[in-house]
């Protein structure tokens, strides 16, 4: 497969891996939105990781993203609800989050990927959160692909116009 050419930006990639029988955050996902539980113990230690590495390398903190799909995608979100002054910008890909924290997290700009046929997550957890972001006066970017599963999201990163928004995007602060 061949990678769109991207903005010549330097980058540094964590991509955590959830330990089997865990998840980023303890809810079932059949119900998509919820209420945010006790932190898990995958989510505490991603965030202890991105906190030393942005300590200890040369990262700019003002452009940290996260990136997630299904189980991700629910980290994701919950990463920045936990910590919306950390992250630019949050891309869950099939995930959904808390809906009463929307308003918190409405200044991270949001680009939410979901298929209408996705059998393991409801699209309905990514809509509600659009239109939560919304309320909150957040313009979201929503991909959506009728019909379509998760490999026909992954497609959508894949696009030279996704990394352009990604790294255009600069950690603003909460009004």
């Amino acid at each position: 497969m061949t990678r769109p050419e991207v903005a010549k930006e330097k980058a540094f990639v964590i991509v955590p891996q959830c330990p089997d029988g865990k998840q980023f955050v303890e809810v079932p996902w059949a119900k998509g939105s919820y209420k945010s539980p006790e932190i898990s113990e995958p989510l505490k230690l991603t965030r202890a990781l991105i906190d030393s590495f942005i300590k200890d390398n040369p990262i700019d903190p003002d452009r940290v993203y996260i990136i997630g799909m299904s189980m991700g995608g629910y980290g994701a979100l919950d990463a920045v609800q936990r910590r919306p002054e950390l992250f630019a910008a949050c891309v869950p890909i099939c995930g959904a989050g808390d809906l009463s924290k929307a308003k918190e997290i409405a200044h991270v700009p949001v680009w939410a990927f979901h298929g209408d046929a996705d059998t393991a997550v409801p699209v309905s957890g990514s809509r509600e959160m659009i239109e939560r972001l919304k309320e909150g006066r957040s313009r979201p970017e929503v991909h959506r692909v009728p019909e379509g599963g998760a490999q026909q999201l992954v497609a959508g990163v894949e696009e030279k116009e996704f990394w352009n928004w990604i790294f255009a995007q600069k950690r603003k602060p909460k009004k």
